[in-house]
C-alpha cells in the first residue's frame, strides 16, 4: 500500500488493523473509544516480531524491486524502504522520526516532487476553458460507435463501465462478432483477476448492444466513429449518420490527426462536430484529446469535456498534440489550443512526469495561443 499508493475503503483499513473501529456517529464514537482505553503513545508500542521477520527475510527489497519496475525512476519507494528499516531496527523512537524528517525533507525538495505538484494542477486547468460552462454540457444517455475494433470496442467499454448503454456498430456481421468477442474476452479477464464479479460481467456485457444498422442510432446522444483513418470513408459515415441520429445528437470522430473541419464539411450542421481522440486501450487509458474544430459549439465542446476523463482541448491541425509530442520538430507548435496543457506525453507513457521533467520538459508547459494562427506560441 505505502510503494504503490493504494487506497483503502474504511472497512479494508479496519481489516488489516490500520483503524480501529467505522463508525456512523465518528465524534461520538470516537470519544467513547478513547475513553474507554487507557492513553497508548505510539511510541511505546513494540515492532510485532512478524514484522521483523519480513524485514530479515528481505521483504522489503522485493517490495521495493516491484515497485520500481511499476514506477521506473521514481524515488518515493527507497525513501519509503528506508524508513520502514528504521522502524524496524534498533533505532531510537527519536532517531526514527529523525530518519523520516530528513526523507520526507528531502522528497519535498526534489524535482520529482516539483514536477507531480505541476502535473496535479495542470490536469485540473486543462478541464478549465474559457467561455465553456459544465452546464452546459448535455447528458449522455445512449452512445452511438461506428467500428467494433480494437479503439471502437474499447471506447463502448469506457462507456458500458459507467452504465451508459452502448450501440455497436459496423459494417459486416464477422467484424462485430469479433469485436464482441474482444470486448467480451477484456471483462472476462478482469472477472478471472477478481476485479469485477460474474454479475457485473453480465451486466456489461447486456449495456453493449451489436448492430449491423444504422437505424439503430435514432436515439443515441452521441455517436463516435472509429474506423480506419480513410477521409472518404469518415464522411460517408457521416452523413449517414446525421440522416438517422436525433437534432441534439453530436458526431464525433477518434481520428489521431485527420482535418476535422473537413469531415464536418459535408454535415448541414457541423456545430454538433468535434474530435474525441481516445488512446489504446480506451477502457484503460485515461487521456482524451478533444479537438475543436472550426463550427464547434460551446454545447458540443462542453459535453467533449465532460465525458468522465482527463481531458485535453486543443486545435484542429495536423496530428494535434498527442502526435506533435511523438514527433515535436515535424509540428507546428502554433497549433496548440488555447490553455493547453501539454501533459501528454506523460499520460501516453504512463511514467512519472518527474522521470521526463529534464528530457522532455517543453511537453509539460503551458501552452498559450498567440493572436495569429501561425505565431509561435507564449510559454509561460
Amino acid at each position: 500500500m505505502l510503494l504503490q499508493g493504494k487506497q483503502l475503503t474504511a472497512e479494508q483499513a479496519h481489516k488489516n488493523g490500520i483503524v480501529d473501529k467505522v463508525a456512523e456517529d465518528v465524534v461520538g464514537e470516537a470519544a467513547a473509544l478513547a475513553l474507554a482505553r487507557p492513553p497508548s503513545p505510539v511510541s511505546k508500542h513494540p515492532v510485532p516480531h512478524a514484522s521483523k521477520f519480513y524485514v530479515a527475510s528481505s521483504a522489503l527489497e522485493q517490495g521495493l524491486l516491484a515497485a520500481t519496475r511499476m514506477t521506473p525512476g521514481a524515488v518515493a519507494p527507497f525513501s519509503i524502504i528506508s524508513c520502514l528499516k528504521a522502524a524496524y531496527s534498533k533505532l531510537s523512537f527519536e532517531d526514527g522520526l529523525r530518519v523520516e524528517d530528513e526523507e520526507f525533507s528531502k522528497l519535498l525538495h526534489s524535482v520529482q516532487s516539483a514536477a507531480l505538484r505541476h502535473l496535479f494542477f495542470a490536469e485540473r486547468l486543462t478541464q478549465k476553458v474559457p467561455g465553456l460552462d459544465g452546464s452546459q454540457a448535455q447528458p449522455l444517455r445512449r452512445i452511438g460507435i461506428v467500428g467494433a475494433g480494437l479503439m471502437g470496442g474499447g471506447i463502448g467499454m469506457c462507456f458500458a463501465e459507467k452504465g451508459i448503454p452502448v450501440v455497436l456498430k459496423d459494417a459486416k456481421q464477422e467484424w462485430l462478432d469479433d469485436g464482441m468477442k474482444r470486448v467480451c474476452a477484456l471483462w472476462a479477464s478482469q472477472m478471472k483477476r477478481g476485479r469485477i464479479s460474474h454479475d457485473k460481467f453480465r451486466r456489461l456485457v447486456g449495456l453493449v448492444k451489436p448492430t449491423l444498422s444504422y437505424s439503430d442510432f435514432s436515439d443515441v446522444d452521441i455517436v463516435i466513429e472509429a474506423v480506419p483513418e480513410i477521409m472518404d470513408l469518415k464522411k460517408q459515415i457521416f452523413r449517414d449518420v446525421e440522416q438517422v441520429i436525433p437534432p441534439h445528437a453530436l458526431i464525433c470522430t477518434n481520428t489521431s490527426g485527420l482535418s476535422i473541419d473537413e469531415m464536418a464539411s459535408v454535415l448541414t450542421n457541423p456545430s454538433r462536430v468535434m474530435g474525441t481522440h481516445f488512446f489504446s486501450p480506451a477502457s484503460v487509458m485515461q487521456l482524451l484529446e478533444n479537438v475543436r474544430a472550426s463550427q464547434s459549439s460551446d454545447r458540443t465542446l462542453a459535453t467533449g469535456m465532460a465525458m468522465g476523463k482527463k481531458t485535453v482541448l486543443v486545435g484542429n491541425c495536423d496530428g494535434f498534440v498527442a502526435t506533435a509530442c511523438s514527433h515535436p520538430t515535424a509540428q507546428r507548435p502554433g497549433c496548440f489550443g488555447r490553455k493547453v496543457l501539454t501533459l501528454i506525453r506523460s499520460m501516453l507513457l504512463r511514467r512519472p512526469l518527474a522521470w521526463q521533467w529534464g528530457r522532455w520538459r517543453w511537453a509539460t508547459l503551458l501552452v498559450k495561443r498567440s493572436s495569429g494562427s501561425n505565431a509561435r506560441p507564449k510559454v509561460t
